[in-house]
This record gives structure tokens, sequence and C-alpha cells, in this order.
């Protein structure tokens, strides 16, 4: 599933360099705010989880494709089925609530807003390939 959802948002981003807005690059500033303030005020990991996948389905949804969208909230119910959020409890701990976690997401929009599609492509596979252990059998 790692590698597919890795898929799925690499191939869209040329997609969102292109159709993305100024209210697009905000609101995704906001829900990369959102996360970051779970790090800050010390928050739960369920909670960095949500936050996460919030800012991932915003990305594709401003991706202007609808079919992107639908697939990638599929794909992100798969990632919040109970068992395999219990397993990734104790990596989210280490992983998502790391600040080098959340500054990838503000590089990303950072590289969207400058229409880079280069960067955004190797931000997002540095940052996707960390925080989806894509070397575990067990998560492709």
């Amino acid at each position: 599933m790692a590698e597919a959802r890795l898929a799925v948002e690499q191939g869209a981003l040329s997609f969102i360099v292109r159709r993305i807005t100024a209210e697009g690059i905000e609101r995704l500033r906001k829900a990369a705010s959102e996360y970051e303030a779970v790090l800050q005020r010390g928050g739960s990991a369920a909670e960095a989880i949500s936050r996460d996948e919030d800012f991932h389905i915003l990305l594709l949804e401003l991706s202007g494709n609808r079919v992107l969208h639908s697939f990638a909230t599929l794909l992100h119910s798969f990632f919040r089925h109970p068992r395999r959020v219990e397993r990734a409890i104790p990596r989210v701990r280490d992983g998502l609530l790391n600040p080098t976690v959340i500054r990838e997401h503000f590089e990303l929009v950072e590289a969207l807003e400058g229409r880079d599609l280069r960067k955004a492509q190797e931000v997002l596979d540095r940052h996707l390939s960390r925080t989806l252990d894509l070397d575990r059998p067990d998560e492709r």
C-alpha cells in the first residue's frame, strides 16, 4: 500500500504544479500548520496520523482530478484500518511527530508555490520514503 500511495502522490504532482492556486497554497500551508501544532502541544500519535492524512488528501484534491482525489481517499482508508493504526502508533511517535517530517510538508508547499516540479518530487519522495517505511515488506 505504501508503494501505491507513493506512486499516486508522485504521479499527481505535475497536475498539482500546473493547477494549484494561491488559495490552494494557503489551504496546504494551513494544513501543515495544524499538523505542526500537534507536535508543539504534544498531541497524540492518532492526532498526528489524522493531520498528516488531511494534508496528503488535500494535496491530491488540489490536483484538480476527481478520480485521483477519490482514489487517495480510498487508499488512505486502508491506512486507517484499526489494526494498521495500532501497529503504526510506536513508529508515529518517532516518525510523524518528528520536526523533520513536519518541515517537509512546508518544503513541499514552498516547492508547489514556486511551481518547481523537480523540487516537489524530491521532497515528496524523501518524505514518503521515510514516513511509509517502504523497506518493510508488510507495508508495501
